[in-house]
């Protein structure tokens, strides 16, 4: 049987892995705010290109 000892090494990684995605977040919503405005703008272009 697995030793505890890897199942609480697991635990802090998933801990740590939580931490960055939370530091992450912030970066995340940008990204997609961005590529948003980006296909809206492109959108807003072709129509008022037509």
């Amino acid at each position: 049987p697995p030793r505890p000892r890897r199942r609480r090494r697991t635990r802090r990684r998933w801990k740590s892995a939580l931490t960055g995605l939370r530091r992450f977040r912030v970066l995340g919503w940008l990204l997609l705010a961005a590529g948003l405005t980006a296909l809206l703008l492109r959108a807003l272009d072709g129509l008022f290109g037509k």
